[in-house]
């Protein structure tokens, strides 16, 4: 008879499978990653604070003195830049330093004028 009639009996035996849909699954696993997300940056900031206490000179009762010189890197931290960005401010005279030895240090007193220095430009205006 027809070879492409499906059978009835089949049919009624295949169970009919409920549960949430692709799009629930897919919503629920966003958000599962919205919420990583968020808690990993959450984890970094205390990170860097606890690098931050790590690295701070302490004075000898133990209270954490602020560096009046910063290294490079402490500098590029500060200023949010990489380090070879602050070597080019350094070389074209727009961030003062001072070296000490075969070592670059640049004071706090350098990295705050420069700051002040920067134009006031308004992203969005």
């Amino acid at each position: 008879m027809g070879a492409n009639r499906p059978n009835a009996r089949f049919l009624s035996a295949v169970p009919v499978v409920s549960g949430p849909s692709p799009g629930d699954v897919a919503r629920r696993i966003e958000a599962r990653l919205e919420g990583a997300a968020a808690e990993l940056e959450e984890l970094k900031a205390e990170v860097a604070a606890l690098a931050a206490l790590a690295l701070a000179p302490s004075g000898g009762d133990g209270a954490v003195v602020a560096p009046k010189l910063l290294t490079v890197r402490q500098a590029a931290a500060a200023l949010g830049v990489g380090e070879s960005t602050v070597h080019a401010l350094i070389r074209s005279g727009e961030l003062g330093s001072r070296k000490i030895g075969s070592s670059r240090r640049i004071p706090v007193e350098e990295v705050d004028a420069f700051i002040a220095r920067l134009p006031a430009d308004r992203v969005g205006a």
